[in-house]
């Protein structure tokens, strides 16, 4: 008898995500994309099938395409809390990969712009800061915990650095 490999996939979801995924015309577009993707002929050696890739209105960072504004320069950096056992006698678990960090480093540069301009949204998978000249949408690389982070301006460089503690459920177990 031949065992069939089955895989198991969890997804928590807000309820706003919720309260989306049911709402009548999120609805419609999914059975219009589902129509779509059952005309299009499938094709063997394709990596996905076009129904696994999300609509873009799905996501919470979408870009605005009649917003002009400029979107500002900007890198997001790793930080990782080390103790001597991590560092000298490696007897820790951490590695230097991004799944072992503890914040996510956003740092933006918003030249000749003053602090009370900013407005900055964070979620905890999306960031967006704007002001009247500028505009960045961000889908976050992990799931961050947006009630403690920390933003700060360096209005010597013209910076805004946000520093979101990333969300990790298994962390107690390592």
């Amino acid at each position: 008898m031949k065992e069939e490999e089955s895989t198991f996939r969890t997804v928590i979801k807000t309820p706003d995500q919720l309260r989306n995924e049911f709402d009548p015309q999120t609805v419609q577009r999914r059975q219009e994309l589902q129509a779509e993707n059952d005309s299009i002929p499938k094709d063997p050696l394709a990596i996905w099938d076009p129904s696994e890739v999300p609509a873009e209105e799905d996501l919470l960072a979408t870009e605005d395409y009649t917003d002009d504004r400029i979107t500002p320069e900007f890198e997001i950096m790793y930080k990782q809390d080390l103790s001597s056992t991590d560092l000298y006698m490696n007897m820790g678990f951490k590695d230097s990969s991004s799944a072992c960090c503890d914040c996510i480093v956003v740092r933006i540069t918003l030249p000749n712009t003053r602090y009370k301009d900013v407005t900055l949204d964070v979620t905890p998978t999306a960031l967006k800061a704007s002001t009247s000249r500028y505009k960045l949408l961000l889908n976050l690389p992990h799931e961050v915990n947006e009630e403690k982070g920390k933003a700060q301006w360096l209005s010597k460089d013209g910076v805004l650095k946000i520093t979101l503690p990333i969300v990790d459920e298994l962390r107690d177990f390592y």
